[in-house]
């Protein structure tokens, strides 16, 4: 008996296993999850949160390559160098290379350190304010990638309804054309309600395969806007018990728009970038000084070619210390500075003018949606009421029938019509919250802090 209960708990086990193991039976497996949690595995899968950070690390870097500009900078260097033969004659109006001078080589170490320069000054000013630049790109990347989950994961939770609503649908139609059959065999219907029936439980078996697939479209969606891969696995939503309301007025999300909108702020930023860059090109008019130091040895006497040789004979190398301070300014560059100067000038302009659009159409977007959230919330309280209606009416229908005035056919269209106004109400739904969604991107606020507490 013990061998016995070994073997079968044995292939429970196995069983057991296998069944985890296996992938077909972890798609029938639905697992119920949170909008949050959505968003969380989102924050932490989605390729293009890495990508803002990537963009984030390059401007760092970027910032600290124009700030090691402006400092000190120490190279290896081996040159050749000029100096006065001991036999030319001072006085000499000028020197002739080769003839009155000689040429030696250095080798060694110099360094220089930009005391005056504007450009480089320029140039960080404007990685420092790149740096600004990406992190409010980072976050609106960010608030996208946040959208577009709330939006996959409120038209799953739809698509998931309707899907359920047209398998209702369906299976009242199926046991309408099997009563319209039977009443027609028996005399009491004709057999043009027979093929109101078949037409009808036709159509709705292709609304419910298209449910179906729209289903399986809209997970996918889902599972793509968290930065996963679909493995067919079904997620089943919480479902919306109550909307929320939006707690400002429009000209308050207008003045919420105007300094937390991401596209504002970026233009915001780009204007200032494109300002320092007028700095840049203008720069070129002003004078560059840079100190300068070298310390290494020097051979002199590498012109002739009898003394080549004591480049490779250490007592001919001696020490040697140098120190200048060098000063430039462009005096004539043929108009190119201040074409540029112009260039950089009319970009700025055209930031402006963007700025403006972006402006513009921020109103306007926040304009409609408003506006649309008000008609949403209008058909919530209308689908309720068709609701409460079609609810009314099914009862009548049901007692009606119990008391043998109607038949099972306008029972059965009783029982469909509400099942239609179910639809409607979670369509409405949907797009209200799909709305709220939206004007939270816009506005750079969350949910919790644009709506009322419940």
């Amino acid at each position: 008996m013990r061998y016995v209960c070994s073997i079968i708990v044995f292939f429970l086990i196995v069983y057991s296993v296998s069944a985890q193991e296996n992938p077909q039976n972890q798609k029938n497996i639905s697992r119920q999850i949170t909008l949050p949690e959505c968003i969380n595995i989102a924050m932490q899968n989605h390729p293009d949160i890495f990508v803002a950070k990537e963009d984030k690390e390059r401007a760092y870097a970027e910032y600290r390559y124009y700030k090691g500009l402006g400092g000190l900078s120490i190279n290896g260097e081996l040159k050749t160098y000029e100096y006065m033969k001991s036999s030319s004659t001072p006085n000499a109006s000028f020197l002739v290379s080769g003839v009155d001078t000689t040429f030696g080589l250095f080798a060694g170490l110099t360094a220089a350190y930009p005391i005056y320069n504007a450009k480089y000054q320029n140039y960080q000013e404007s990685a420092r304010t790149s740096m600004d630049l990406s992190r409010i790109q980072s976050q609106k990347v960010m608030n996208d990638v946040v959208y577009n989950v709330k939006n996959s994961y409120y038209l799953y939770q739809m698509s998931q309804q309707n899907l359920a609503a047209r398998e209702k649908i369906l299976e009242k139609n199926k046991e309408k054309l099997s009563i319209a059959k039977r009443l027609f065999n028996s005399g009491q219907r004709p057999l043009l309600d027979v093929s109101k029936a078949e037409i009808g439980f036709n159509e709705a078996q292709l609304e419910f395969e298209k449910a179906k697939n729209n289903e399986r479209q809209i997970r996918n969606n889902l599972y793509t806007a968290m930065g996963l891969t679909d493995t067919g696995r079904t997620l089943t939503m919480i479902p919306i018990e109550e909307v929320p309301e939006i707690k400002f007025t429009l000209e308050d999300l207008h003045k919420l728009g105007e300094s937390y909108f991401p596209e504002i702020r970026i233009i915001k930023i780009h204007k200032r970038i494109s300002k320092i860059k007028i700095d840049i090109e203008k720069a070129g008019h002003k004078p560059e000084v840079d100190v300068m130091f070298s310390l290494g040895f020097r051979n002199g006497g590498i012109s002739d070619p009898s003394t080549f040789t004591d480049v490779f004979i250490p007592k001919k190398w001696e020490p040697k210390f140098d120190a200048a301070i060098r000063a430039r300014i462009s005096i004539y560059s043929s108009g190119a500075v201040q074409a540029k100067v112009d260039a950089a000038k009319n970009e700025y302009n055209k930031i402006i003018y963007k700025e403006r659009d972006i402006q513009m159409n921020m109103k306007n977007m926040l304009r409609n949606l408003f506006n649309n959230l008000n008609e949403f919330s209008q058909q919530i309280n209308t689908a309720k009421l068709i609701i409460k209606n079609a609810e009314k009416n099914m009862l009548l229908a049901r007692k009606s029938y119990e008391n043998g005035i109607v038949s099972q056919l306008e029972l059965q269209d009783a029982e469909v019509s509400l099942i239609n106004a179910q639809l409607g109400y979670n369509s409405a739904i949907y797009n209200y919250m799909n709305t709220i969604a939206k004007i939270s991107t816009i506005v750079g606020l969350g949910e919790e802090a644009l709506c009322k507490k419940k």
